[in-house]
């Protein structure tokens, strides 16, 4: 059973109090330089701004009382708020309502009380300002008063706070607004880059060939072999611009959702490889899949897919012949995945520019020696936690290795999301 008076408008009135977003905050000067004000001009040795929550009283500020929260049930303040003005208590060990309370029956021993309710200025009481002694007493007039004066200056302090924060949380939005649409700025610059230069070349290349098998005659074979040659580059720009639109897409999408499945690694590459054997078979290249036949993609398929078929798809490009494998393997938390070719290998300096990166304020030239496919995939290593590093030596081939965390999916920010 409560022990203290209970407002009509108590629902109203917390939704007031949790408004200001002050509850559990640490202590402020301005409101602790008030409650020492309060104890001098009363000449009081204790003294509270208590804020009166649903079951608890909370001290914004105190003064000789070591206690940061009490129970509501013996809260004197939680008396205060259930009427318009000051609230006195001359003896509280002689008054029935509170001479039971522990804190009159023990320390700190409360005898005198005075307290002035906190009204907002939609006229919800949502706490106290209140002086305490240990003796029986009064107040004079002028210390009423000032009392009363200093309650309205700690309504004005928190209103002053709340409106500080809520200027925070709007600058915090636009700077978070800026980002993102200085983020879309730098998707779109890169995708036209991309599409000015990886696609419009092999398209005009196309172009030329068609326009000189028209006007020249060719033999069966010559016209076989160009045709094969137009499907192959014909093929790989178009699986390039699908995934220019995938990764445009997942930087643009400001949607959430991003779930993971236990998917198999195995199942994710055999697909890769499907898609894929066409082009290498042109090459009389090998595609050999060793991934573990229970090893579970640490991210969502669609990526998993994307960053591996990229990987592959680079591979075959500077692989003349021989073979393409894909290797995975797990160490603690990390997810490990390997695709190791038989191509023509990096020199020294391209190798450092790959293993550097390309950072978001890459020039374009940049851009296109990284390849398209590489510079999205480090992309997404920078949103997933993880990393892509490059070995390689000329005429010997290359290994890429991406490691991932196995929660990585877990991590990505809001802004990324794909359809699996």
């Amino acid at each position: 059973m409560n022990t203290y008076p209970v407002p009509a408008n108590e629902e109203q009135r917390l939704k007031e109090l949790y408004a200001y977003n002050i509850l559990d905050t640490e202590a402020e000067q301005d409101f602790t330089d008030i409650v020492e004000l309060a104890s001098y001009i009363c000449d009081a040795p204790m003294s509270l701004i208590s804020l009166i929550d649903r079951n608890r009283q909370w001290f914004k500020a105190r003064k000789g009382i070591s206690d940061q929260e009490m129970s509501r049930q013996i809260a004197i303040c939680a008396h205060t708020i259930a009427g318009t003005g000051p609230f006195i208590v001359p003896d509280a060990s002689k008054d029935q309502r509170f001479q039971d309370f522990s804190t009159v029956t023990g320390d700190p021993y409360v005898r005198f009380y005075a307290g002035v309710p906190l009204v907002t200025p939609n006229g919800f009481n949502i706490g106290s300002l209140c002086v305490i002694d240990n003796k029986p007493r009064h107040l004079n007039e002028q210390q009423e008063k000032a009392l009363t004066t200093l309650a309205t200056q700690v309504i004005k302090l928190m209103d002053e706070r709340a409106n500080a924060r809520r200027h925070q949380e709007v600058a915090r939005l636009e700077k978070l607004q800026n980002t993102a649409l200085e983020r879309m700025m730098h998707t779109q610059r890169r995708i036209l880059t991309i599409l000015g230069h990886d696609a419009r070349a092999p398209l005009y290349a196309i172009n030329q060939m068609l326009k000189i098998t028209g006007r020249t005659a060719v033999s069966n074979d010559d016209l076989k072999s160009n045709l094969e040659l137009m499907s192959n580059q014909l093929g790989a720009t178009l699986i390039m611009i699908e995934d220019l639109l995938s990764w445009g897409k997942n930087h643009l999408n400001s949607d959430s959702g991003l779930t993971l499945k236990n998917i198999p690694l195995q199942d994710i590459v055999n697909d890769v490889m499907e898609l894929l054997k066409g082009n290498a078979e042109l090459k009389n290249i090998n595609l050999v899949n060793k991934v573990p036949v229970k090893m579970i993609s640490p991210i969502p398929a669609t990526m998993m897919n994307f960053i591996i078929r990229n990987l592959v798809n680079n591979a075959i490009k500077f692989t003349n012949s021989g073979s393409v494998s894909i290797t995975a393997m797990e160490k603690d938390s990390i997810v490990e995945v390997v695709v190791i070719d038989t191509g023509i290998g990096m020199g020294p300096q391209q190798l450092e520019h790959l293993n550097r990166g390309v950072n978001r304020t890459a020039s374009d030239a940049a851009m296109h020696d990284s390849g398209i496919g590489i510079i999205m995939i480090q992309e997404f290593m920078l949103q997933l936690g993880g990393d892509i590093h490059f070995t390689s030596k000329k005429g010997s081939g290359t290994a890429v290795s991406v490691r991932l965390p196995r929660k990585a999916a877990l991590q990505l920010p809001d802004n990324l999301t794909l359809l699996n």
